[in-house]
């Protein structure tokens, strides 16, 4: 016969029955650690509700330390400017978003992105100063906040790496490294002076992502047409471009338009 001894919940106080067996097995297997005891006491005497409650408080406690630990990582590695942690949707200024009707829908597709959604890539388009980069910000936040890695790269370092590729180990890594990041910024796309293994470069990064559906944000001060056009000027190779903007077809296009933001609040 299976005897039992009523103890009460440590959390809700609440009596419940405990096999005497259970108590007996730690005090034949737990003697010398007295911490260890009492954890075992707390599991075989806390009812099955507080049970239930604690293992949800824990799982909540396990995600936010890998969205703590993916944002430390990032910017351990300087992968993210130090200012982007105030960058977020919820915080951005009501006056900003509603400048005018196509910023207000890329807000709204800001808010509403996913990293697994079919449209998880943004071409952006604007004016220096108008408010690209704030914007991709706030989606690389919310990039962190779903436990992905993040990284921020200017379009001149990929040139930059891509001419020193076959001379710098540290190159090949840092180029791959780029293309396997969870969430990728490439700012300023339009500033480049390109050669043709600097396009060749881009390819490979943008090629990569699309085949395993990770999201990229490319911001520019040209459209795509106008971009497109400076990458053919510089490729021998007209193969490279089309297959390139072919892979981008799937990025939603935004337009940021209007006075620098930075003009207007100085």
């Amino acid at each position: 016969m299976n005897r039992s001894r009523s103890k009460n919940c440590p959390r809700c106080q609440k009596q419940i029955d405990v096999p005497v067996a259970d108590l007996h097995w730690i005090s034949e297997h737990v003697e010398n650690d007295y911490t260890l005891r009492l954890e075992k006491l707390f599991e075989i005497v806390t009812c099955d509700e507080c049970v239930s409650e604690l293992d949800a408080d824990r799982k909540k406690g396990d995600i936010y330390r890998r969205q703590r630990a993916a944002r430390a990582e990032s910017y351990a590695n300087n992968w993210l400017q130090p200012d982007i942690e105030h960058h977020t949707f919820a915080s951005s200024r009501r006056d900003y978003e509603q400048r005018t009707s196509d910023i207000e829908n890329a807000f709204e597709w800001g808010k509403n992105w996913t990293p697994r959604a079919d449209k998880n890539s943004a071409f952006i388009q604007g004016n220096k100063g108008a408010g690209k980069s704030y914007f991709c910000h706030c989606v690389l936040n919310s990039a962190l906040t779903l436990g992905l890695t993040a990284r921020e790269i200017n379009a001149i370092t990929i040139q930059d790496l891509a001419m020193d590729f076959e001379k710098r180990r540290t190159a090949q890594w840092q180029l791959g490294h780029v293309k396997r990041v969870g969430c990728l910024l490439i700012e300023e796309m339009g500033l480049v002076s390109w050669t043709e293994l600097g396009v060749i470069a881009l390819r490979e990064i943008i090629d990569y992502r699309y085949r395993n559906h990770m999201p990229t944000l490319i911001t520019s001060n040209l459209s795509k047409q106008e971009q497109r056009d400076a990458w053919d000027r510089k490729c021998n190779n007209k193969s490279i471009v089309p297959a390139m903007v072919d892979r981008m077809t799937n990025f939603i296009g935004l337009v940021f338009e209007g006075d620098s933001l930075r003009r207007m609040s100085a």
